[in-house]
């Protein structure tokens, strides 16, 4: 899935030189980015761009697709080039992009350069956005099971079950914690020294 939401504020050089000079270089500016939407609108997701009050011209752009839309990051980038005093940001959200699977990317757009950021709004998706699986959650407590094995048991048998679902580093980190927990089993069936 690919999801994306992007607004820009389109600005020419200069807004305070003569306003029919400015309109004039708005009309160019509009012009060509409407080319330039053509390029990248499928029919299938939105593009447009508004003049609003105050003579404020917007870009916005909104889609759902089943894979990464690259034109919608060129459209972007165009827009950095040939009109860099514009700004805006587009959020994206990739299921497919290697790292990034559960967060969305902000990419920047700002003094003509268009560059990605962490999110930190709504990221990590899941929980954020999306509730946890429930998946997710029989998992957990499989792990917690074999943990819950690991400390009463020191059962090999279990860490090498969880050597299908959880890296080396992971099985190391639930090894100490299954230490941690034997040991402290260990010092509450210890009765204190002052126990009659």
């Amino acid at each position: 899935m690919f999801e994306f939401h992007g607004w820009a504020t389109i600005r020419v050089p200069d807004p305070d030189i003569d306003p029919t000079r400015r309109w004039e270089l708005e009309a160019i500016a509009v012009a060509r980015l409407r080319e330039a939407i053509a390029r990248a609108d499928d029919q299938f997701s939105l593009f447009d761009v508004r003049q609003t009050g105050n003579e404020l011209i917007v870009l916005y752009t909104h889609g759902l697709r089943n894979h990464r839309f690259h034109p919608v990051i060129e459209l972007f980038q165009w827009v950095a080039t040939e009109l860099p005093d514009s700004y805006g940001l587009l959020y994206l959200r990739d299921d497919e992009a290697e790292g990034h699977e559960n967060e969305f990317r902000v990419w920047r757009l700002a003094r003509g350069v268009f560059e990605e950021r962490s999110d930190p709004f709504l990221s990590p998706c899941t929980p954020t956005v999306e509730p946890p699986s429930p998946f997710a959650c029989d998992v957990l407590f499989a792990l917690l099971s074999l943990l819950d094995n690991l400390r009463t048991n020191h059962s090999e048998a279990a860490l090498k079950e969880l050597a299908d679902f959880v890296t080396p580093e992971q099985i190391a980190f639930l090894r100490l914690l299954a230490n941690h927990a034997t040991e402290a089993q260990a010092e509450s069936d210890t009765p204190p020294d002052n126990a009659v």
